[in-house]
């Protein structure tokens, strides 16, 4: 399970996420939806550890993501709409 508290996210000094609070299931299929600049990537880009929060906390599986090193991430996969998957995996 992924859950996120209070989660702020920014490109330099101009905030997209502020006081992002969700929880996506260890199991099944999740979809993120909304219009344009709502800061679904954004939010992806967080979760997956390519950018790094200014506040808040992200936990995989009960443990801060900024505790794992990117190559003993669990299986981490993110379909876009241009049909590109990318994917992290820990063994």
């Amino acid at each position: 399970m992924i859950r996120v508290q209070g989660l702020i996210s920014a490109y330099g000094t101009q905030d997209i996420l502020r006081g992002v609070d969700m929880e996506i299931p260890d199991h099944g299929l999740s979809i993120l939806a909304g219009p344009n600049g709502a800061g679904k990537s954004t939010l992806l880009y967080s979760l997956m550890g390519y950018l790094k929060p200014r506040a808040g906390s992200i936990l995989l599986f009960g443990k801060d993501i900024r505790k794992y090193s990117r190559p003993n991430w669990p299986k981490i996969s993110l379909l876009s709409r241009r049909n590109c998957i990318v994917s992290l995996t820990i063994p």
